[in-house]
């Protein structure tokens, strides 16, 4: 653990190491959520976009507010947030880039 590289706090080092999985993950997982985004803005998909928008960030405003009770749970829920997005984006870029590619072959 190379935690007091940056410290020498313990108790931080301790929480460092159970939070960390949980943000590279998250963080992980964010330049995709980046793209797909950048995706659904390019096709003009704006209305889309607001409203996933405000669903995901509803649900990670009430998982922070009634859920989270720790810093570790704070990452629990920026991940989830992460993993929604990519899947409402996914699907849509998905979804649209089959719609036209079956166009297209016709």
């Amino acid at each position: 653990n190379s935690g007091g590289t940056f410290t020498t706090d313990t108790a931080l080092v301790s929480l460092m190491s159970h939070v960390s999985p949980f943000m590279g993950l998250a963080l992980l997982l964010h330049p995709l959520t980046m793209a797909l985004e950048g995706s659904i803005i390019a096709g003009s998909d704006s209305g889309y976009l607001v409203g996933t928008y405000v669903m995901s960030l509803i649900v990670l405003l009430g998982q922070l507010k009634f859920i989270c009770k720790d810093f570790l749970g704070v990452w629990h829920a920026i991940l989830l947030f992460q993993m929604i997005r990519i899947t409402q984006f996914g699907a849509r870029v998905w979804k649209r880039t089959a719609s036209s590619t079956s166009k297209q072959s016709r």
